[in-house]
């Protein structure tokens, strides 16, 4: 409950009201109390990394989901689509878009309310230094760490962005 909460308090912050409504606020139809932040650079680049980390994310757990289906690729570490390109292509989605949330959030936020970065900082520590990556590194030496072809993965492949490298087929 108190990760949900951390993660999703620029959203919380960015739909509160700045001041309750006055009974002749609602009367007069000027609600002073909503934050009327037009759409701005920080909203289209926002939603923007929300779009492409929702669909990396997306497309990396279907390729896994796939790969795992197939008894083919019972004991193996899955190395193809953008796991051929990233080691972790979901968490970079999912980093994508708390970063993206937040960004777009920002605009509306004031003075201590921007504190809430804290929010996507806290999803990527997670991610990268407790339950996500140490985890699956652990249980993928354990797995496979015996393997050449492993150790050439790990060693070659980046971490989170998955891009094109040079080179690769």
């Amino acid at each position: 409950a108190l990760w949900i909460f951390i993660t999703a308090l620029p959203v919380y912050l960015a739909n509160t009201p700045r001041k309750a409504a006055s009974e002749q606020d609602l009367e007069d139809g000027t609600n002073e109390s909503v934050r009327d932040t037009p759409i701005g650079w920080r909203d289209v680049i926002g939603w923007s990394l929300w779009c492409i980390g929702f669909v990396v994310q997306f497309t990396a757990d279907v390729q896994k989901r796939i790969f795992a289906a197939d008894p083919r690729n019972q004991g193996r570490w899955i190395n193809v689509g953008l796991w051929r390109l990233a080691q972790h292509p979901n968490y970079f989605g999912e980093m994508c878009m708390w970063w993206g949330i937040f960004l777009s959030c920002s605009a509306s936020l004031r003075n201590w309310e921007l504190l809430t970065v804290l929010s996507p900082c806290f999803v990527t520590f997670l991610l990268l230094r407790v339950s996500g990556v140490p985890i699956l590194r652990r249980t993928g030496l354990k797995r496979w760490g015996h393997l050449p072809e492993y150790q050439e993965y790990i060693k070659k492949t980046p971490l989170l962005l998955p891009l094109p490298r040079p080179g690769s087929k």
